[in-house]
């Protein structure tokens, strides 16, 4: 089973289909430097994006869901 990354861990949780536990979990022992033992799932977001470590979903997919092709010639 491939392990997903943190950004796909966050979409999938924005989805309803991940699991917010295994993704601070995984978030504080990639990045113990920057999450705290206490923190949760709402300050841990908040430093990754600060840090650009993950986006909000909706940036993350904006290009792919937009219904509207622009072309330069």
């Amino acid at each position: 089973m491939k392990t997903k990354t943190l950004q796909e861990q966050y979409n999938l949780i924005k989805e309803g289909k991940g699991n917010k536990e295994i993704f601070l979990k995984e978030a504080k022992l990639q990045f113990p430097h920057l999450i705290r033992n206490a923190a949760d799932f709402n300050e841990t977001t908040t430093i990754l994006k600060q840090r650009s470590v993950i986006s909000r979903s909706e940036e993350h997919t904006s290009e792919l869901q937009s219904p509207y092709v622009i072309s330069y010639a």
